[in-house]
């Protein structure tokens, strides 16, 4: 029960109590003074426990529900600081290095799943007090599976383009295989600045992630 229906309730009791005595005691004032003001008292204290009681808990709340916002952005920030690394020491570095109008034509290893604090905890991010944090969080991630999803479709066409090489002066159609060469490899060449581009843009998005996550945790008196 909310302390203000708390109040309503004994403020009625009151209020009737101070009727039934006026009526009974015949406006003996001695029995009826004394009466109404100990139940006034007595009310009184019931509230103020009951309102303590009340923001007591809500500060206990407050705490808890902080505690996990500020586990999960630490979660976050490890798993995204990791991720990004190793996405960074296999694709990212190449990437930074290639010229323009080249083709990128290092396979990447993908094993398993890089993220999986994000879409676990959804609902719990959309309550973090920071509307730029929560932006940054849901725009990187977004980043990171945009650059692995198109570091997959580089890597299918590296496998369809040496599947085709292969097939190289074996093939009765040697058109045909020269024309699916030329134009993989000119797939890989248009796709590649997308590739370039994203993983620059990642790096700047993590960065940014990072600082706000400890600018919040600074904020909210986490301590390491």
């Amino acid at each position: 029960m909310r302390p203000v229906q708390l109040a309503e309730q004994i403020l009625i009791a009151t209020v009737f109590i101070f009727v039934a005595t006026y009526r009974v005691m015949s406006f003996d004032w001695h029995i009826l003074i004394p009466s109404t003001v100990g139940g006034l008292v007595t009310g009184t204290f019931a509230i103020l426990a009951t309102w303590f009681t009340y923001k007591h808990t809500i500060r206990l709340h407050q705490r808890q529900q902080q505690k996990k916002l500020n586990g999960l952005l630490m979660a976050i920030r490890y798993e995204i600081d990791i991720a990004i690394d190793i996405l960074q020491r296999k694709a990212g570095h190449l990437l930074d290095k290639l010229e323009e109008g080249k083709p990128y034509l290092n396979y990447f290893s993908l094993s398993g799943e890089y993220f999986i604090i994000y879409p676990n905890n959804t609902e719990l991010i959309g309550q973090i007090d920071d509307r730029e944090l929560r932006k940054a969080i849901i725009e990187t991630y977004n980043t990171a599976n945009y650059a692995i999803e198109g570091l997959r479709v580089n890597n299918w066409y590296l496998e369809r383009l040496s599947d085709f090489r292969k097939l190289q002066g074996q093939h009765s159609n040697a058109n045909y295989i020269s024309t699916n060469i030329q134009s993989l490899e000119k797939h890989l060449v248009e796709y590649a600045p997308a590739l370039k581009k994203g993983n620059q843009v990642l790096k700047e998005q993590k960065q940014n992630l990072l600082s706000r996550i400890g600018d919040y945790l600074k904020r909210h008196g986490y301590e390491e």
